[in-house]
């Protein structure tokens, strides 16, 4: 892009590139609402904790379920922790968790916050500083905050943290499976992906898809197609967007199918699938597809853009398609 386009953009427009420390212009910080806040520890900072335990165990309440034990460093934000909760009585910290390099809270607002969240986050990293050694940079400048719009999402995001220590050593067993990014070449198209990219070389391959020109008895058997395929070692794809397509992939999901999924949108640098498709990812039976990079700025989701994903998962699922692809 050229300088004088940069400079034509109004002072309005928002990056298309993702700004992770931004704070979301349309929202009120001071009134009673429910975040989950990450902080980054500074470079020079030693390791917050050490994680361990049996990456087997998914329920974090059992005895050898992965956790994350705090060093030193970590115990400091702990104490810190505790005095900012008195010191702020109307915000509860109903989750949270101390990683080796980062920090999830799960922050609840009860009432109003007069001076905003920004100045209240400020006040608990300068209590880690000061609770560790004074003058020495303990996070990284700035936070990172979502907003959970309701009651469903902030459990989500609960949950998300406590199964943070699982998901760290999951990775770890399965580095390549979960970390590695493709460039898919497809009759001279070019897709992104993540996951486990064998997936496409799978002979038995079905394409997901409801049409509400079907009757009754097409549904039915489509539906026992899929079952079949499921059972039988085979991978579903689709873009899973009308529920019962979708319900599909939640009941292949449930019984260990392989899926690719075609994503509206793009990959972030920090990207976090949800807990069930990391789970899938971890054991390689997940590979996500989009024909786009990563927009801030989501499309609304119209017919003919879902045409157009249905179409690219029809291509794929194609064996006289020619599908080349190389790790990014």
């Amino acid at each position: 892009m050229s300088d004088h386009e940069k400079q034509a953009r109004p002072v309005y427009y928002k990056p298309r590139k993702p700004q992770y420390k931004r704070r979301a212009r349309h929202h009120d910080y001071t009134r009673p609402s429910c975040y989950m806040i990450t902080l980054r520890k500074a470079s020079d900072i030693p390791a917050l904790s050490v994680v361990t335990g049996n990456p087997k165990i998914t329920d974090p309440t059992q005895p050898d379920a992965p956790i994350a034990i705090p060093t030193r460093a970590g115990l400091r934000f702990e104490d810190a922790l505790e005095k900012w909760c008195m010191k702020y009585p109307q915000i509860i910290v109903p989750a949270h968790v101390v990683m080796p390099d980062h920090i999830h809270l799960c922050v609840d607002v009860r009432t109003e916050l007069p001076s905003g969240l920004s100045r209240a986050i400020a006040s608990l990293m300068g209590l880690t500083t000061s609770a560790y050694k004074p003058g020495v940079k303990f996070f990284e400048k700035g936070y990172t905050d979502s907003i959970a719009y309701t009651p469903q999402q902030f459990k989500t995001q609960q949950d998300y943290v406590l199964h943070n220590p699982l998901r760290l050593l999951i990775k770890r067993l399965h580095p390549d499976l979960f970390f590695r990014r493709w460039e898919i070449c497809v009759d001279n198209v070019r897709l992104k992906a993540m996951g486990n990219i064998f997936l496409l070389k799978n002979p038995h391959i079905q394409v997901v898809r409801f049409s509400r020109k079907f009757t009754e008895e097409q549904v039915a058997a489509n539906r026992r197609s899929w079952e079949i395929c499921v059972e039988n070692g085979g991978v579903l794809i689709s873009p899973f967007i009308h529920p019962l397509e979708n319900d599909m992939r939640k009941e292949a999901m449930t019984h260990g199918g392989r899926i690719i999924r075609i994503c509206d949108n793009g990959f972030s640098e920090r990207f976090a699938p949800s807990a069930g498709e990391f789970e899938l990812l971890s054991t390689g039976h997940l590979l996500l597809i989009s024909p786009n990079d990563y927009d801030t700025q989501r499309a609304q989701m119209k017919y003919t853009r879902a045409q157009h994903l249905n179409i690219l998962a029809k291509l794929l699922a194609s064996p006289a398609t020619t599908t080349t692809f190389r790790p990014i």
